[in-house]
């Protein structure tokens, strides 16, 4: 990546500026930083299923648990 950044004749260079804290807002050069996140644990693999006739108190999700996860992300 140095070579790449201090090498003559290859162009702009991808580091122009840094995202950086301005008061309370992330700052990416002039502009505000937006960004999304989301956290579905249990988009994969279940945890904290109890049935008392299983085995295992994990399982895999079915269709509609999956999709009901995706459309509340969305």
């Amino acid at each position: 990546m140095i070579l790449f950044v201090t090498t003559p004749g290859v162009g702009q260079s991808i580091l122009d500026h840094f995202v950086f804290l301005e008061g309370d807002k992330l700052m990416d050069g002039e502009e505000e930083l937006r960004f999304i996140s989301f956290n579905v644990p249990c988009l994969h693999y279940l945890e904290d299923c109890h049935p008392i006739e299983a085995a295992s108190s994990h399982r895999l999700p079915d269709e509609f648990e999956i999709g009901d996860a995706l459309k509340s992300l969305k």
